[in-house]
């Protein structure tokens, strides 16, 4: 995986304008509200697998099934 990132990231500083690449990678519209909220997002989908995984589980009547 840290060699994909990584090849990714010295083929995007070789190959790309670096205006364009300063544009893409714009980090000014990051907030904390931002990152509060994506926290509580990927909570509230974890749940909500973790919770039909749950359910489905609990319609057998035998934990083999």
């Amino acid at each position: 995986m840290i060699l994909i990132v990584g090849t990714a990231l010295i083929s995007a500083k070789i190959f790309i304008d670096e205006e364009l690449l300063n544009t893409v990678l714009d980090m000014t519209n990051i907030t904390i509200y931002l990152g509060i909220i994506t926290i509580i997002y990927f909570l509230l989908g974890y749940f909500t697998y973790a919770l039909l995984y749950a359910l489905t589980g609990s319609t057998v009547s035998k934990p083999e099934d």
